[in-house]
């Protein structure tokens, strides 16, 4: 009978394999040799085969055993591969150089994902692992999600969000993934990058240490500094025409746009030294190892360290057309957090803060006439509620193409929110109808409401409502609640933990707050800017100003001035997150209001006569939605 080992036991013989010789094999050669890539969650399954991602061979095969280095780090852009080459790792590891492995990655969900949608598929998926590795899949496979059992080690997969989870075991491999999008600091006990690291302590002289993750802000990177204590290597190509060894940037992609920064031309790189254009298909070539090569900034530090932008994707993948039309898009809208998503994601570059807090003078100046209510180029509402002690206060926006807002009204309704009255004439108020320059009538079509405050009254008042009908137009109601982590997106999945079983989406407030602080920066009328008309009051921009950014354990936030009202600003942010959360293209709602337009001159005002009778209809929008992303 085989005997029980326990779980001290499989921690010492796992300890105890970390001091077996080194294997030959890197870990390059093991993928290419033995990788198999799923069918799920894989863009080219079958053979893994390193020359589609050359530029991951040497970065691979530094995590090898037999190379001497024992810190890798890499501040990368997307489509680049970088998952597959840590599942590479990870396959080598239970394949041929077993030892204790943990993964960290910045909450626990991100982990689960991981293992579910990447590792799992990889593991099933590859023959030599399949094998070796305890419960992948079966009756157990829930229970052993985050923790792998092979021969001589095991593999952890856990969030760096826990101090426990990274001080919990001793550990020779260690992968750190998205290290930007790590807590600043975990229960009070420092940096979780510095405490995985401790980890691997009992294994100073043969440890191997990942760390990667796309950049964030300037000053506030966790890859940035694990890049400055590196030799900080580039991967330079040699040009199809000359072979002049260059690092691609964004400097050298060349393409024409129009002046609505739309692409009118193909995209090329220019060659830094004979100026000729380049035709992307030439990239395959250009990549090869053979011929291009990772050059050190910094020669002769112990750590290894890589930059890589998307414009290294493998054809076939991201194109660099695909990254220019992004780049454009973000221009056009002058939507900051867009540009700042582009340049972090696509350039692999670091975000650099320099736009000032705007002045309340500034906007209360920008004041300005239109209407009767809706201007011209508008083309549907948003509203934003908070709800206080003794009111509860509303803004109204009308939103244009390239989300030009004009704000409508700013307004209170006194009343104690414990009682009924307060909450029937905010429905009231939420039914009216605004009327539009170009003659139509229409109701707001999305409100969000905090549900920070009174929080059952807020659900009791959301729930039926949710989605309903305003005089024939569609109008939906949204629970949210602020959330203050710097690095959260705007927008997030709903959940129902609740009793009411009302959809509750969490807002990345300070997320929110920069891009509204990035277009009260816009000063010219178009795309991202923001107008106001004279029924908001001077109290109201001082409130929209009341926040300044400031650094807080490592990341910059949004806090008040002391003594400073918020409610303007908040309501901004839940109008916002009403639009984003309609999940609708904009653009498309152009055609809609014409013919509303049409509709109005012909036989009068549809809204109006759909509300003396409920059996007239009213123009509706074709169907046709997009996911939107606001992080």
């Amino acid at each position: 009978m085989t005997p029980v080992i326990g779980k001290e036991e499989r921690i010492i013989n796992a300890w105890h394999s970390g001091w077996e010789a080194d294997p030959e094999m890197t870990v390059s050669e093991w993928a290419d040799e033995r990788r198999i890539l799923a069918g799920e969650g894989s863009v080219e399954p079958g053979k893994f085969r390193t020359s589609r991602t050359p530029y991951l061979k040497e970065i691979m095969d530094s995590l090898s055993p037999s190379s001497p280095v024992r810190e890798v780090k890499v501040m990368k852009g997307t489509q680049l591969g970088f998952s597959e080459a840590g599942n590479n790792l990870i396959g080598f590891i239970i394949d041929i150089a077993p030892g204790p492995t943990a993964m960290y990655m910045p909450t626990e969900d991100k982990a689960k994902e991981h293992a579910e949608f990447k590792l799992n598929p990889s593991i099933n998926a590859t023959p030599v692992l399949r094998e070796k590795v305890v419960n992948v899949k079966g009756k157990d496979a829930k229970n052993t999600i985050l923790m792998k059992k092979f021969k001589g080690g095991f593999l952890l997969l856990s969030t760096a969000a826990s101090a426990a989870a990274l001080s919990s075991l001793s550990i020779k491999y260690l992968i750190l993934d998205e290290i930007d999008r790590f807590k600043r600091d975990v229960g009070g006990e420092g940096n979780p990058v510095s405490l995985a690291q401790k980890r691997t302590d009992a294994f100073k002289s043969v440890c191997k240490i990942y760390k990667l993750s796309t950049p964030t802000e300037e000053g506030l990177s966790n890859i940035e500094h694990e890049l400055i204590n590196s030799d900080r290597r580039r991967y330079y190509v040699p040009c199809p025409y000359c072979e002049w060894m260059q690092h691609l940037t964004f400097k050298g992609i060349s393409f024409e746009k129009n002046n609505k920064h739309e692409l009118t031309s193909d995209v090329y790189y220019r060659c830094e030294h004979c100026n000729k254009l380049i035709e992307e298909y030439y990239k395959t070539s250009m990549m090869d190892y053979e011929v291009a090569e990772w050059r050190p900034q910094n020669p002769g530090h112990e750590h290894r360290g890589y930059t890589l932008p998307s414009f290294y994707s493998p054809v076939g993948w991201l194109s660099w057309s695909d990254i220019v039309k992004e780049w454009l898009e973000a221009q056009r809208t002058r939507d900051k957090t867009q540009l700042k998503t582009v340049i972090n994601t696509r350039f692999a570059e670091l975000w650099t803060e320099g736009e000032k807090t705007v002045n309340e003078n500034t906007l209360t100046g920008r004041r300005e006439k239109y209407g009767p209510e809706i201007p011209a180029n508008a083309v549907i509402l948003t509203a934003g509620v908070d709800i206080q002690v003794d009111r509860i206060e509303v803004e109204i926006d009308a939103w244009g193409v390239g989300e030009e807002s004009w704000g409508l009204e700013h307004k209170i309704l006194s009343g104690d929110p414990v009682r009924q009255q307060v909450w029937k004439d905010l429905d009231e108020y939420l039914m009216r109808l605004w009327k539009h320059e170009l003659g139509p009538s229409f109701p707001v079509s999305g409100v969000a409401i905090d549900t920070g405050y009174l929080t059952q009254q807020c659900y009791t008042f959301v729930k039926p409502r949710q989605l309903r009908r305003v005089f024939g137009y569609p109008q939906k109601v949204f629970a949210i609640k602020g959330h203050g982590d710097p690095l959260k997106p705007f927008l997030n999945r709903a959940t129902r933990n609740n009793l009411a079983k009302v959809n509750l989406f969490t807002l990345g407030v300070n997320t929110a707050k920069d891009t509204l602080h990035g277009r009260f920066n816009i000063h010219e009328p178009g795309p991202g800017y923001v107008h106001h008309n004279f029924t908001f009051d001077e109290e109201y921009f001082k409130q929209v100003t009341s926040e300044v950014r400031k650094r807080r354990k490592g990341a910059r936030v949004w806090e008040a001035k002391p003594g400073a009202r918020t409610e303007g600003l908040d309501l901004k942010v839940y109008s916002l997150a009403a639009l984003g959360l309609l999940n609708i293209k904009i653009e498309p709602l152009v055609e809609l209001l014409q013919e509303r337009v049409r509709q109005y001159k012909q036989s009068g005002d549809p809204a109006i006569k759909q509300r003396e009778d409920p059996r007239v209809p009213v123009p509706e929008r074709k169907r046709g939605r997009r996911m939107i992303s606001r992080g």
